[in-house]
C-alpha cells in the first residue's frame, strides 16, 4: 500500500489513542507493545508490521479484526462494541430515574478517578 494509507492509519492510531491514553508510553503498555513500535506506527514510518502488532493496535483501541487495513483505504475503523455497555443500553428504558441517575454518576465519577 501507498505510504499515504500508512500515515492515514498512524493519523488514527495517534487520535484514538490519545482519546484514551495520555502518552504513547501508556498506549504502548496497555497494547503490549514497545514505545519505539507505536511511535512508528502513528507517524507511519514503516509499512512492514506483523500481524500479531496489528491485532495489537486494534485490540487496544477497541477495533475489529481488519480494522486497520481497513483504515489504510477508508480511514474508518469498525469499533467493537463493548460488550458491559451493551448490557446498560439494553437494560436503560426499562430502568428508574432514579437507577439511571446512579448509573451516570457512577460513569462520572469513573471519568474523574
Amino acid at each position: 500500500m501507498a505510504n499515504g494509507g500508512w500515515k492515514r492509519r498512524g493519523r488514527l492510531v495517534r487520535d484514538e489513542r490519545a482519546g484514551r491514553w495520555r502518552t504513547a508510553k501508556e498506549f504502548a503498555a496497555a497494547a503490549g507493545l514497545s514505545e519505539s513500535l507505536v511511535d512508528d506506527i502513528e507517524n507511519g514510518r514503516r509499512d512492514n508490521f506483523k500481524s500479531s502488532t496489528v491485532e495489537a493496535v486494534e485490540t487496544a483501541l477497541g477495533w475489529a479484526p481488519g480494522s486497520f487495513e481497513r483504515a489504510g483505504r477508508s480511514g474508518h475503523p469498525e469499533r467493537l462494541a463493548d460488550p458491559e455497555f451493551e448490557r446498560v443500553r439494553a437494560a436503560w428504558p426499562q430502568l428508574s430515574i432514579d437507577a439511571r441517575r446512579i448509573l451516570a454518576a457512577l460513569a462520572e465519577l469513573g471519568l474523574r478517578n
